[in-house]
């Protein structure tokens, strides 16, 4: 009986090493969250281009590009409507 205590005791001691070491807790404290800008952001995507809006301050800046190459479109006519005059 005591040499299974011991065996019991000795187990214990080997397998304490076994606990995850710095960098590899997986609890709350190990999640990353992505940055937020606080700049409002448009987003829409066609068939072939997909048009990303952002407003900062006072200027509004749009990107065009083609859906399937990420590549810019270039001298793309926009019309823009508002609540109170054309643009």
């Amino acid at each position: 009986m005591t040499r299974l205590g011991a065996t019991f005791v000795l187990f214990l001691l080997l397998c304490s090493g076994a606990m995850a070491g710095p960098g590899h807790d997986h609890g709350e404290a190990g999640v990353a969250h992505a940055a937020v800008a606080d700049v409002p952001r448009l987003e829409s995507t066609g068939s072939e281009l997909e048009l990303v809006a952002t407003a900062e301050g006072h200027t509004l800046t749009i990107y065009l590009d083609r859906l399937a190459t990420n590549e810019p479109r270039q001298a793309a006519c926009c019309r823009f409507k508002s609540a109170y005059d054309d643009l």
